[in-house]
C-alpha cells in the first residue's frame, strides 16, 4: 500500500466525513486530526526503523545508509541527507567534462572519493558541520577553499561541498593512468 496513493486519500476523506458527522449531529468530539498525525509519525518511524523509508533518485538519496552514489553525464549535483554513504567521482573521464559539481551532506556521514591525477579546487561551505579535506585540514563553520594538484596544467574542476548538521570526509583515491601500447 503506497503511503499517499488514492486508498490513503479515501480513507482520510471518510475519517474526516464521519468525524464531521459525528460531530455536529451526535456532538461526539474526536481528535481525528491528532490521530492521523500521530498515526503518520508512527508509520515514518517504523519505516525508517526498517528500511522501507529510503528515498534514492540518480543524485540523492534520503534516509539511507551504506548508499554509494557514482558520478555520471547528466547530474550535476550529488545529496545524501540522513543518512551515510559515498560519493564517487573518480571516473576521471565523466570528472574533467565537468567544469563544476556539488555535494551535499544534510544530517549525514559522507565520503567524497576524488581522483588524485587531476587539478581541483574544492570550495567547502559548513554549517554546524565539518569537512576534511585529504591533507586533514577540516572546516567547521563557514566557506574555505582546498586545492588538489594546484601545479598540474590541466584545467581545474570546481567541486562545492556543503555540509550541514553533518560530516564529510573527502578522500583521494589513486588512479592509474595506463597507456597501452602494442608492439609489432
Amino acid at each position: 500500500m503506497q503511503l499517499f496513493g488514492n486508498l490513503f486519500w479515501g480513507l482520510i476523506l471518510i475519517v474526516i466525513g464521519a468525524n464531521f458527522l459525528l460531530k455536529n449531529y451526535i456532538h461526539i468530539n474526536i481528535p481525528v486530526f491528532r490521530i492521523i498525525i500521530g498515526l503518520m509519525i508512527i508509520y515514518f518511524g517504523f519505516s525508517i526503523l526498517f528500511g522501507n523509508f529510503t528515498r534514492r533518485d540518480k543524485g540523492a538519496t534520503v534516509f539511507s545508509s551504506n548508499a554509494i552514489l557514482d558520478i555520471n553525464e547528466d547530474e550535476k549535483e550529488y545529496s545524501i541527507i540522513f543518512g551515510n554513504g559515498v560519493i564517487d567521482l573518480t571516473d576521471t573521464d565523466i570528472l574533467k567534462n565537468k567544469k563544476k559539481v556539488v555535494v551535499n551532506s544534510v544530517f549525514a556521514n559522507v565520503i567524497v572519493r576524488i581522483p588524485d591525477n587531476i587539478p581541483l579546487k574544492i570550495q567547502a561551505n559548513t554549517a554546524f558541520g565539518e569537512i576534511s579535506s585529504p591533507d586533514r585540514r577540516s572546516s567547521f563553520l563557514g566557506e574555505h577553499t582546498f586545492y588538489i594538484n594546484k601545479e598540474s596544467s590541466d584545467s581545474v574542476v570546481k567541486i562545492i561541498a556543503s555540509s550541514v548538521f553533518g560530516n564529510m570526509q573527502i578522500r583521494t583515491v589513486a588512479t592509474k593512468n595506463v597507456n597501452v601500447e602494442t608492439e609489432e
